[in-house]
């Protein structure tokens, strides 16, 4: 946070993040390739992003999805400011509620469809 504070990873920590930080992240992902298979195409933030297309989903009421999805969208503009990379342009940023744009993101991870990628090996 804007102190320096780690946060604990909760929805609602989302509007107290200030940067991410990088500097303990185990160097190991940096050398592997890693794959994301994902069926969801949601972007980030927005009418179809993680919030408004799964928080409901998962018990969240309007007034918690309008929290949500402000979080959301700071931590979007943390991202863009810090990597220069816009979440809501990335498809599938919003799997997992934004696990997705992480993995992408700071881990670069490729992202694949699941099913694809599945039949692909199964065939």
């Amino acid at each position: 946070d804007a102190g320096g504070h780690m946060l604990f990873g909760r929805g609602r920590d989302l509007a107290d993040v200030a940067v991410i930080d990088l500097n303990e992240l185990d160097g190991r992902p940096a050398q592997m390739k890693i794959t994301v298979l994902c069926d969801v195409k949601n972007p980030l933030c927005g009418a179809n992003g993680a919030t408004r297309t799964f928080a409901a989903q998962k018990g969240a009421s309007p007034a918690a999805i309008e929290l949500l999805e402000s979080g959301m969208q700071h931590y979007r503009d943390v991202i863009r400011a810090q990597f220069g990379v816009d979440g809501d342009a990335i498809e599938g940023a919003g799997a997992a509620g934004g696990l997705g744009a992480a993995l992408k993101i700071l881990l670069h991870a490729e992202m694949r469809s699941g099913i694809e990628t599945v039949l692909a090996i199964w065939m």
